[in-house]
Protein backbone atom coordinates (compact mmCIF):
# COMPACT_ATOMS: atom_id res chain seq x y z
CA UNK A 1 0.00 0.00 0.00
CA UNK A 2 1.40 3.38 -1.03
CA UNK A 3 1.77 6.42 1.20
CA UNK A 4 -1.27 8.12 -0.32
CA UNK A 5 -3.48 5.11 0.25
CA UNK A 6 -2.28 4.82 3.86
CA UNK A 7 -3.12 8.46 4.47
CA UNK A 8 -6.58 8.05 2.98
CA UNK A 9 -7.11 5.00 5.20
CA UNK A 10 -6.04 6.97 8.27
CA UNK A 11 -8.44 9.81 7.43
CA UNK A 12 -11.26 7.33 6.93
CA UNK A 13 -10.53 5.55 10.23
CA UNK A 14 -9.56 8.50 12.45
CA UNK A 15 -10.78 11.63 10.73
CA UNK A 16 -8.55 14.46 9.50
CA UNK A 17 -7.42 15.55 12.97
CA UNK A 18 -6.61 12.00 14.04
CA UNK A 19 -4.78 11.27 10.80
CA UNK A 20 -2.65 14.42 11.12
CA UNK A 21 -1.83 13.53 14.72
CA UNK A 22 -0.72 10.03 13.65
CA UNK A 23 1.43 11.44 10.85
CA UNK A 24 3.04 13.93 13.24
CA UNK A 25 3.82 11.15 15.73
CA UNK A 26 5.39 9.07 12.95
CA UNK A 27 7.53 11.98 11.81
CA UNK A 28 8.71 12.69 15.34
CA UNK A 29 9.73 9.05 15.82
CA UNK A 30 11.35 8.43 12.44
CA UNK A 31 12.59 11.72 11.04
CA UNK A 32 14.18 13.19 14.15
CA UNK A 33 14.49 11.95 17.70
CA UNK A 34 17.16 12.23 20.36
CA UNK A 35 17.98 10.38 23.55
CA UNK A 36 20.41 11.31 26.31
CA UNK A 37 22.02 8.69 28.52
CA UNK A 38 25.07 8.23 30.68
CA UNK A 39 27.34 5.50 32.03
CA UNK A 40 30.05 5.16 34.60
CA UNK A 41 33.05 3.18 33.36
CA UNK A 42 35.30 1.39 35.85
CA UNK A 43 38.81 0.07 35.23
CA UNK A 44 41.20 -2.18 37.17
CA UNK A 45 44.13 -4.55 36.92
CA UNK A 46 43.38 -8.28 37.31
CA UNK A 47 42.60 -8.93 40.99
CA UNK A 48 44.14 -11.53 43.27
CA UNK A 49 43.03 -15.04 42.34
CA UNK A 50 42.23 -18.02 44.56
CA UNK A 51 40.97 -20.79 42.21
CA UNK A 52 40.78 -23.19 45.12
CA UNK A 53 37.47 -21.68 46.26
CA UNK A 54 35.62 -22.60 43.06
CA UNK A 55 37.39 -25.98 42.92
CA UNK A 56 36.12 -26.71 46.43
CA UNK A 57 32.60 -26.44 45.00
CA UNK A 58 33.54 -29.10 42.43
CA UNK A 59 33.69 -26.55 39.57
CA UNK A 60 36.32 -26.30 36.86
CA UNK A 61 37.18 -23.39 34.55
CA UNK A 62 36.84 -23.81 30.78
CA UNK A 63 36.15 -21.70 27.69
CA UNK A 64 33.07 -21.91 25.48
CA UNK A 65 34.49 -22.39 21.98
CA UNK A 66 33.28 -22.62 18.39
CA UNK A 67 35.40 -25.72 17.85
CA UNK A 68 33.66 -27.60 20.65
CA UNK A 69 29.91 -27.59 19.91
CA UNK A 70 29.09 -29.31 23.18
CA UNK A 71 30.26 -26.23 25.07
CA UNK A 72 27.93 -24.01 23.04
CA UNK A 73 25.06 -26.43 23.64
CA UNK A 74 25.70 -26.22 27.37
CA UNK A 75 25.71 -22.42 27.25
CA UNK A 76 22.41 -22.41 25.35
CA UNK A 77 20.89 -24.68 27.99
CA UNK A 78 22.15 -22.44 30.81
CA UNK A 79 21.05 -19.19 29.10
CA UNK A 80 19.13 -17.04 31.64
CA UNK A 81 15.37 -16.98 31.19
CA UNK A 82 15.35 -13.18 31.53
CA UNK A 83 17.67 -12.88 28.51
CA UNK A 84 15.68 -15.16 26.22
CA UNK A 85 12.80 -12.82 25.30
CA UNK A 86 10.99 -15.80 23.76
CA UNK A 87 13.97 -16.59 21.52
CA UNK A 88 14.38 -20.23 20.48
CA UNK A 89 17.44 -22.29 21.39
CA UNK A 90 18.55 -22.10 17.76
CA UNK A 91 18.37 -18.29 17.77
CA UNK A 92 20.39 -18.15 20.99
CA UNK A 93 22.94 -20.57 19.54
CA UNK A 94 23.38 -18.40 16.45
CA UNK A 95 23.83 -15.32 18.65
CA UNK A 96 26.53 -17.06 20.70
CA UNK A 97 28.34 -18.30 17.58
CA UNK A 98 28.19 -14.85 15.98
CA UNK A 99 29.71 -13.21 19.05
CA UNK A 100 32.46 -15.81 19.31
CA UNK A 101 33.29 -15.34 15.62
CA UNK A 102 33.47 -11.57 16.18
CA UNK A 103 36.44 -12.07 18.49
CA UNK A 104 34.73 -12.05 21.87
CA UNK A 105 35.53 -14.84 24.34
CA UNK A 106 33.30 -16.64 26.84
CA UNK A 107 34.45 -18.55 29.90
CA UNK A 108 32.46 -20.61 32.37
CA UNK A 109 32.55 -22.53 35.60
CA UNK A 110 31.53 -26.10 34.84
CA UNK A 111 29.91 -28.67 37.10
CA UNK A 112 30.72 -31.74 35.05
CA UNK A 113 29.13 -31.06 31.65
CA UNK A 114 26.82 -28.37 33.03
CA UNK A 115 27.55 -24.63 33.17
CA UNK A 116 27.13 -23.03 36.61
CA UNK A 117 28.22 -19.50 35.63
CA UNK A 118 29.51 -17.78 32.50
CA UNK A 119 31.18 -14.49 31.61
CA UNK A 120 32.07 -12.70 28.35
CA UNK A 121 35.08 -10.57 27.43
CA UNK A 122 35.35 -8.25 24.42
CA UNK A 123 38.50 -6.81 22.85
CA UNK A 124 39.48 -3.68 20.96
CA UNK A 125 38.78 -5.05 17.47
CA UNK A 126 35.56 -6.83 18.31
CA UNK A 127 32.76 -5.59 16.01
CA UNK A 128 30.25 -6.18 18.79
CA UNK A 129 32.08 -3.70 21.05
CA UNK A 130 33.28 -1.24 18.45
CA UNK A 131 31.00 1.56 19.61
CA UNK A 132 31.80 1.33 23.32
CA UNK A 133 35.47 0.57 22.77
CA UNK A 134 35.78 3.92 20.99
CA UNK A 135 33.76 5.69 23.65
CA UNK A 136 35.95 4.41 26.47
CA UNK A 137 39.22 4.77 24.59
CA UNK A 138 39.97 1.05 24.81
CA UNK A 139 43.70 0.42 24.35
CA UNK A 140 45.33 -2.67 22.89
CA UNK A 141 46.18 -3.98 26.37
CA UNK A 142 42.65 -3.41 27.73
CA UNK A 143 39.49 -5.49 27.47
CA UNK A 144 35.83 -4.92 28.20
CA UNK A 145 34.25 -7.26 30.70
CA UNK A 146 30.82 -8.00 29.36
CA UNK A 147 27.77 -9.82 30.65
CA UNK A 148 28.06 -12.38 33.43
CA UNK A 149 25.41 -14.71 34.80
CA UNK A 150 25.11 -17.40 37.46
CA UNK A 151 22.58 -20.22 37.06
CA UNK A 152 19.95 -19.90 39.85
CA UNK A 153 20.83 -23.20 41.53
CA UNK A 154 24.43 -22.04 41.98
CA UNK A 155 23.80 -18.57 43.36
CA UNK A 156 24.87 -17.52 46.84
CA UNK A 157 28.43 -18.85 46.46
CA UNK A 158 30.10 -15.65 45.15
CA UNK A 159 30.65 -17.35 41.78
CA UNK A 160 30.24 -14.06 39.94
CA UNK A 161 33.15 -12.60 41.92
CA UNK A 162 35.28 -15.73 41.62
CA UNK A 163 34.66 -16.14 37.89
CA UNK A 164 35.44 -12.47 37.21
CA UNK A 165 38.84 -12.83 38.88
CA UNK A 166 39.63 -16.11 37.09
CA UNK A 167 38.58 -14.77 33.68
CA UNK A 168 40.64 -11.62 34.08
CA UNK A 169 43.74 -13.51 35.21
CA UNK A 170 43.40 -16.05 32.40
CA UNK A 171 42.90 -13.41 29.70
CA UNK A 172 45.72 -11.32 31.14
CA UNK A 173 48.14 -14.20 30.62
CA UNK A 174 46.75 -15.48 27.32
CA UNK A 175 46.21 -12.13 25.58
CA UNK A 176 48.57 -9.72 27.34
CA UNK A 177 45.68 -7.70 28.74
CA UNK A 178 46.69 -5.46 31.63
CA UNK A 179 43.42 -3.75 32.56
CA UNK A 180 39.73 -4.58 32.39
CA UNK A 181 36.86 -2.15 31.97
CA UNK A 182 33.21 -2.55 32.87
CA UNK A 183 30.46 0.01 32.42
CA UNK A 184 27.08 0.47 34.01
CA UNK A 185 24.18 2.85 33.43
CA UNK A 186 23.97 5.76 35.86
CA UNK A 187 20.52 4.60 36.96
CA UNK A 188 21.79 1.19 38.08
CA UNK A 189 22.63 2.27 41.62
CA UNK A 190 23.03 -1.25 43.04
CA UNK A 191 25.74 -2.16 40.54
CA UNK A 192 27.42 1.22 40.96
CA UNK A 193 27.74 0.66 44.70
CA UNK A 194 29.29 -2.77 44.20
CA UNK A 195 31.72 -1.67 41.50
CA UNK A 196 32.90 1.27 43.59
CA UNK A 197 34.14 -1.25 46.16
CA UNK A 198 36.61 -3.06 43.93
CA UNK A 199 37.67 -1.00 40.92
CA UNK A 200 40.68 1.29 40.84
CA UNK A 201 39.57 4.04 38.44
CA UNK A 202 36.35 5.48 37.10
CA UNK A 203 35.07 8.03 34.60
CA UNK A 204 31.68 9.16 33.29
CA UNK A 205 30.68 8.60 29.67
CA UNK A 206 27.84 10.57 28.10
CA UNK A 207 25.83 9.13 25.24
CA UNK A 208 23.67 11.02 22.75
CA UNK A 209 21.64 9.09 20.18
CA UNK A 210 20.13 11.00 17.26
CA UNK A 211 17.60 9.37 14.96
CA UNK A 212 17.48 10.98 11.52
CA UNK A 213 15.27 9.55 8.79
CA UNK A 214 15.05 6.30 10.75
CA UNK A 215 18.83 5.93 11.12
CA UNK A 216 20.51 6.00 14.54
CA UNK A 217 23.64 8.12 15.05
CA UNK A 218 25.55 7.61 18.31
CA UNK A 219 27.75 10.33 19.75
CA UNK A 220 29.88 10.24 22.88
CA UNK A 221 30.73 13.93 23.39
CA UNK A 222 33.27 13.52 26.22
CA UNK A 223 35.14 10.44 25.07
CA UNK A 224 38.47 12.27 24.63
CA UNK A 225 38.06 14.86 27.36
CA UNK A 226 37.46 13.32 30.78
CA UNK A 227 40.39 11.39 32.29
CA UNK A 228 40.24 8.29 34.43
CA UNK A 229 40.06 9.23 38.10
CA UNK A 230 41.79 7.05 40.68
CA UNK A 231 39.57 5.91 43.51
CA UNK A 232 40.48 5.14 47.08
CA UNK A 233 42.28 1.83 47.55
CA UNK A 234 39.72 -0.99 47.68
CA UNK A 235 39.82 -4.69 48.38
CA UNK A 236 39.01 -7.09 45.56
CA UNK A 237 36.47 -9.17 47.45
CA UNK A 238 33.26 -8.15 45.67
CA UNK A 239 32.13 -7.48 42.13
CA UNK A 240 29.09 -7.34 39.92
Amino acid sequence: MGGGAKLIGLIRDRGIAGALSAVAAYLRSNLFRYELDGYIAFRRRPPALDPGVARAYGLHFRAVELGTPETIDALVKAWPAEWRADASDETIRKTIERELRSGDECYAYWDGQRIAAASWVGFRNSPYLKKFAKAFGLAEDEALRRTTFVVPEYRGRRLQVLLAAEVENHVSHSRGINRFIVYVGIRNTASLRNLLKVYEESRPVYHVRLTLLGKDIDWFPNKDQLPWVKMQEKGNDSQV
